[in-house]
Order: structure tokens, then C-alpha cells, then sequence
């Protein structure tokens, strides 16, 4: 089969999150007209489809906020180590220094982390062999050795998992034996929270297959390199466009899809199909989690109290701290005292840590999941390669979905979901202390959904019965991320009335 052009997509998309008040609409004059960020490619099923990427946050474009945040915080972090204000850094000062994060090459199995710390080298920073770092090497050492605004992740899917999650499925779900499954057989499936061994609504591979079948292939994994995202090596002479446009910092604004001139409200899940006749593709913009600055001031001052067991506002190195406090000790301590102050922790808060959450949010990263076939990639919407009670119990709707001969039955060739292209900004690591900051949506929500399936039940809630009710707006029995997400934004509105 030859390489699709352009004219074969169904849509030439534009994703945008709006930046002004409800109800204006974001015109095509507005996208924009600077240079693209990036060109990639996606590589998959023998076909190599290529697209110009435009990025921009608050109506800046996402290069040029990078730059611009990137030399703030360094800037900050200078000042922060500059002890003796001579405006340079000794060794000694510079080796307080967090080292530079870089993201691994290649695909990355699900799970593992994709990116690693330079280790911290002053020879590296010390351009000039003097002794000293002055801002500018300080910042040509962060920029050299850091990512830029774009990473770009693949995942593969595990392929021989799942074909025996697959088998495993029609063994269970398919009752007449032919190889296929129908609605009636797809109710079945919410029988299968029986297996959940552990009790936490969430029923993994481990669970559903046979132990024996489980312990060989749950740690294999396909390394083929036959699908992948990677920057363009080649012109864009086809292709698609795809521009997407974040809000301000702070800003809760509800996503606009802008396609051929149309415009319209994306749907809840946020998701946009991009489809040639090999290849369908979901892209989705990853809502972020919401107050992670605030949340880690909070941490920093909660640990602060902690540690200052006698009272003294005084804190030593060799105190007993917890997680988050003592990464950033060398850093909190500006006098180089080994011991830091509430003075040191609010001046740290107000000042490094905002520039730092600026620089993170200019960071995007492109994460391309491969989704694999057969049942199981079927049923696992969110392709976490886990059945939460929600996908158990939507189970019977995938046939409306992918039944192209419209027979009542999802045959072998149907149960082919799409890929997933996820876009998510960066964010400050918080410790789960207050919930793990990259878990979107507000901190109540993400420290409520304990096993992580983007959903709080009622077993998980930790308010009253008829709390959890009203939050529950459409009766399903799971409180989702755009329900809690629809509490933080009246909450928003009652503040900025009484602003």
C-alpha cells in the first residue's frame, strides 16, 4: 500500500484550549502564524504519516516561552546559590546545583521512566577554566545539557500479552464458542470484577490470566521499532497541521476544536480522531493537575513544622526531614549554614519554585501509545493496560463502535482500537504526600482515586453518601475527572465573584 497524503485524513485539525471568557470561539485568524515548533512522523503499520506541530501557551508561542522561562529560572536558581553575592558561583556554591533533566531516546516500556538526571560536572559549567561560573555559563550549561520544550515518547504495546489476554476473554466472555463476541456476551464482562484478587476495583493482567500464563509474558514486550514518533528527517511536502493553543497559567477555560473553518466544543474526554484507511489515531490533550505550586508550598511548610520538632524555627541537615524537604535542602540553605529557616522556605516558594513551575509548564511531551488489538486493548479504553470497573461495565457499547459490518458481532479483525497521541504539559514532582501531582485534576480527586483508574467510587470516597451524590452528576456511580473538574471551576467562579 502506498503512503497516504494528506487528502486522506478526515480531519485537518486544529486543537485549541480556549484563552477567553465563556462563550467566544476561537477564529482560524487566530492560530498561529509563526514557525512550527516541530515535524514529526509517526511510523505504524508499514506507513509514515508526517506533521507540522504548533504549539503556543496564553498566546505566545511555546519556543519562545520555553526560552523565556527556562532563563528566569535559571536565573533565580544563580541568585539562589550566589551566597556571597559576588555574582559568580565557586565550585563549592555551584555544587548545590539540581542536576539538568534529559529524556531517554526511543521507546520506553509503560511504566518506566523515560528520562534521567546529568550528573552535575563544574568543569561542564566552567567554561573558561577560572574557578568560577558566571550566569551565562550557568545558563549555557542548563541549556546544553536540559531537554528543549519538545519530548517526544513512544510506548509500544506489549503484543504477546496481549494476545493471551485476548484468548483469555473469549474463554471467558465468548459463550457459543465462535470466535466472536456480541452485547449479550460483553455483559458478561462486568462479571469479571470477581477476579479482582486484591479488592482494588481494578482487575489487571496478572488477575485475569492463569498464573502460569502470567509469570511468562507479563514482563515481555515488543521492541520491534515498527511503530514510533520521531522527529521529521525529511521535508513536510504531506502531511497534517495540528496546532494546539494552552490557556494562561491558572486559566480553566474549556477546550475549542477548530477544523476546515468549524468550530465546536470538544467532547469531555477531550479527544480528536485523526484516521487514514491503515491508520486511526486518538489525540488527546492531558488535563493537567490542578494547583501543584500550591500544593507543593504547602508540603515544604508542613514538612518545615515537622522537622522543627523543639520550635526554634531552625532546621539542620542532620535533623530527621521527609522527602521533599530534604531534596531541596542544599538549595533552601542560602547562607550554607546546614540549616534553613521559614525565612528560607517562603523566599524559596515565592521566588525559585514559581519560576520553576513556569519553566515545567513550557515543557510538553508527545506520547504515542500503540493500542495493540484483540479484546483486551479493545475493552481497556484508557489503555492502561488495567480493566476498571467503569470499562468493565462499558463493555457492551464497544460494538456500536468498531462493528464496520454492522452484524451485531465484533469479529477478530474489528477489535482494533486506535492509537493514542497524548500531549501534556509539564509539571513540579510533588511528593504523594498531597496526592501524586501528576494524576490530573484537583488534589481531593487524585487522592481519592487510590488505584488510579481516573475514576473515585463510592467505595473510594471519603465524604457522606449524599455528598458523593451530588458530585455524581450523571448517576453512574463514579464521581470522573470532568465531574470533579466541574466542582473546581464553580469553586474558581465563587472566588473571582468575591475578588
Amino acid at each position: 500500500m502506498s503512503r497516504p497524503d494528506a487528502g486522506c485524513f478526515q480531519l485537518l485539525a486544529t486543537i485549541a484550549l480556549m484563552t477567553f471568557a465563556q462563550g467566544e470561539r476561537l477564529a482560524a485568524d487566530d492560530v498561529a502564524d509563526h514557525s512550527p515548533l516541530a515535524r514529526v512522523e509517526i511510523f505504524a503499520a508499514g506507513e509514515t504519516t508526517r506533521m507540522d506541530l504548533w504549539m503556543e501557551v496564553g498566546g505566545e508561542p511555546l519556543a519562545a516561552r520555553f526560552e523565556r522561562t527556562r532563563r528566569r529560572y535559571v536565573e533565580s536558581l544563580f541568585a539562589r546559590l550566589d551566597r556571597d553575592a559576588d555574582g559568580r558561583l565557586s565550585e563549592a556554591e555551584a555544587a548545590a546545583a539540581p542536576p539538568p533533566q534529559l529524556a531517554l531516546p526511543d521507546s520506553v516500556p509503560a511504566g518506566e521512566a523515560d528520562s534521567v538526571h546529568v550528573a552535575f560536572n563544574f568543569r561542564a559549567v566552567d567554561v573558561n577554566r577560572d574557578g568560577h561560573a558566571t550566569s551565562e555559563e550557568f545558563l549555557e550549561f542548563y541549556s546544553y545539557f536540559g531537554d528543549g520544550p519538545l519530548r517526544l515518547r513512544t510506548v509500544p504495546a506489549n503484543a504477546e500479552l496481549l494476545v493471551r489476554l485476548h484468548e483469555t476473554l473469549l474463554s471467558k466472555l465468548d459463550s457459543d464458542g465462535d470466535g466472536t463476541v456480541d452485547v449479550p456476551e460483553l455483559n458478561r464482562a462486568r462479571d469479571l470484577a470477581a477476579l479482582d484478587r486484591d479488592g482494588d476495583e481494578v482487575l489487571t493482567a496478572s488477575e485475569l490470566l492463569p498464573p502460569s500464563a502470567a509469570d511468562e509474558t507479563l514482563a515481555m514486550a515488543n521492541a520491534s521499532g515498527d511503530f514510533r514518533l520521531r522527529r521529521s528527517r525529511t521535508g513536510m511536502d504531506e502531511g497534517i497541521s495540528l496546532v494546539v493553543i494552552f490557556p494562561p497559567a491558572g486559566h480553566t477555560g474549556q477546550p475549542v476544536l477548530i477544523y476546515t473553518g468549524v468550530k465546536s466544543p470538544l467532547p469531555a474526554a477531550g479527544t480528536l480522531r485523526l484516521a487514514t484507511e491503515a491508520l486511526a489515531i486518538d489525540v488527546e490533550v492531558v488535563t493537567p493537575p490542578l494547583r501543584v505550586l500550591e500544593r507543593a508550598r504547602r508540603v515544604l511548610t508542613l514538612e518545615f513544622d515537622g522537622a522543627d520538632a523543639d520550635g526554634n524555627d531552625r532546621v539542620a541537615r542532620d535533623d530527621r526531614i521527609a522527602e521533599f524537604l530534604s531534596g531541596e535542602f542544599e538549595v533552601l540553605d542560602s547562607d550554607g549554614d546546614a540549616t534553613i529557616t521559614t525565612r528560607d522556605v517562603r523566599e524559596y516558594a515565592d521566588g525559585l519554585l514559581t519560576a520553576e513551575d513556569e519553566f515545567r509548564a513550557s515543557q510538553i511531551t508527545l506520547r504515542l501509545l500503540e493500542a495493540g488489538g484483540g479484546l483486551f486493548a479493545l475493552l481497556d479504553a484508557n489503555g492502561d493496560g488495567r480493566f476498571s470497573q467503569r470499562e468493565l461495565s462499558s463493555a457492551p457499547g464497544v460494538v456500536a463502535t468498531y462493528d464496520r459490518n454492522s452484524d451485531g458481532r465484533l469479529e477478530a479483525d474489528e477489535m482494533n482500537p486506535p492509537h493514542r497521541l497524548l500531549i501534556q504539559r509539564g509539571t513540579l514532582q510533588v511528593p504523594y504526600a498531597t496526592g501524586t501531582a501528576r494524576a490530573p485534576g484537583p488534589a481531593w480527586f487524585s487522592r481519592m482515586d487510590r488505584n488510579r483508574d481516573g475514576d473515585v467510587s463510592r467505595g473510594e470516597f471519603l465524604g457522606p453518601a449524599l455528598q458523593f451524590d451530588e458530585l455524581d452528576a450523571d448517576r453512574d456511580g463514579w464521581i470522573d475527572l470532568e465531574e470533579a473538574l466541574r466542582v473546581e471551576r464553580r469553586s474558581s467562579e465563587v472566588i473571582q465573584d468575591g475578588i
